[in-house]
């Protein structure tokens, strides 16, 4: 299924109702990495294409579908 929205690792991991754990089994990363990612999408930003590209496919999602602009306040 193609999705067009974009949402947070978060928020895609909880509406695809995936655990921490199994994510991080799913795209071979630590549960605490995944919480990293979670916490600030600013370490999500500083992963490596090849990870985040990981988490997407894990997700059956692409990298497009990540909410990764940079929010200035």
């Amino acid at each position: 299924m193609a999705y067009t929205e974009k949402h947070t690792l978060g928020e895609w991991r909880r509406m695809k109702n995936i655990s921490r754990v199994s994510l991080a089994a799913m795209s071979g990363t630590t549960e605490r990495t995944i919480a990293n990612y979670e916490e600030s999408n600013d370490n999500l930003r500083k992963a490596s294409y090849e990870r985040i590209e990981a988490l997407a496919s894990a997700l059956d999602l692409t990298i497009d579908n990540f909410d990764l602009q940079v929010v200035s306040i």
